[in-house]
């Protein structure tokens, strides 16, 4: 009842409950493109924590990347731009992204 809108539910993970966030709304407050072709859904894990991402599409998922950072941004969960066969892409910081929704949910709570 009190979560944040971009907050889209919770799911079954091979038998962990797993909160479900839409990335869209996350990264810069859009909403989903709900379709009738079911959405990808990434589940990252850090410290024991696990979260779902929902996209409106995925190209490709990298795990780590060794080359030039375009861009370096001190703030935000997209802190690095790399250039990767001729695109810019930018690279979430799971650390960060985990960090900003703790707070998002802790707000929404307390309001």
């Amino acid at each position: 009842p009190r979560s944040p809108p971009c907050m889209l539910g919770i799911t079954n993970h091979w038998g962990r409950i797993v909160t479900v966030v839409g990335l869209p709304m996350v990264l810069d407050k859009q909403p989903l493109a709900l379709t009738e072709t079911p959405l990808p859904l990434v589940v990252l894990e850090r410290g024991g924590r696990q979260l779902g991402l929902l996209a409106n599409g995925i190209s490709e998922i990298v795990t780590s990347f060794s080359g030039p950072q375009l861009e370096v941004r001190v703030e935000g969960i997209v802190p690095y731009m790399i250039e990767m066969n001729n695109r810019a892409i930018g690279l979430i910081s799971i650390e960060r992204l985990f960090a900003s929704l703790k707070l998002t949910f802790e707000a929404q709570v307390k309001s």
